[in-house]
């Protein structure tokens, strides 16, 4: 089964053409009713014709800058949460970062605000700048710390040993 798409397609809409609210419905794949809630939200129209016209280069402007009114700009120490409809930063101790490929990792975590669980997207290549933001410390790091004896080559001594 296909999932639906988030958002509108705006490759699809002409610049130089205008379109009727039927065919900008058809265009985008979303109701009459969707474009006629639009308008009344302050989607501009031509004037002077037996039925509603919509620029195409002022349809593509107005969505694009819809969309962008909606994004949230997160800091290097925030991620967004669903729940609070913000960028928040995560609660302490909550933070998982797993690698998803040779290039991209996921970060988990619990909002601070509400405890509901968090997800991003990163870059492998900011992996120091993304524990340096969240406070996580290295597991050999750790490991050292616990350690009465800390010796990074100690797997060399057993096999020395032998």
């Amino acid at each position: 089964m296909r999932t639906a798409k988030r958002g509108q397609d705006l490759r699809k809409i002409r610049l130089s053409k205008c379109y009727t609210v039927q065919e900008c419905a058809d265009l985008l794949a979303v109701s009459i009713g969707t474009i006629r809630a639009w308008i009344r939200s302050g989607l501009p129209t031509l004037e002077g014709g037996k039925s509603i016209q919509i620029a195409g280069d002022v349809l593509k402007s107005w969505l694009k800058k819809r969309k962008a009114a909606r994004k949230r700009k997160c800091q290097t120490n925030e991620i967004y949460c669903c729940s609070c409809k913000e960028p928040r930063k995560a609660k302490i101790g909550t933070v998982v970062i797993v690698p998803r490929n040779s290039k991209t990792l996921f970060i988990r975590a619990n909002c601070a605000d509400c405890n509901a669980k968090m997800n991003q997207a990163g870059s492998l290549a900011k992996l120091s700048e993304i524990r340096a933001a969240f406070g996580l410390e290295t597991l050999a790091q750790v490991n050292l710390e616990r350690c009465e004896n800390p010796n990074v080559n100690q797997h060399l001594e057993k096999e020395t040993t032998k």
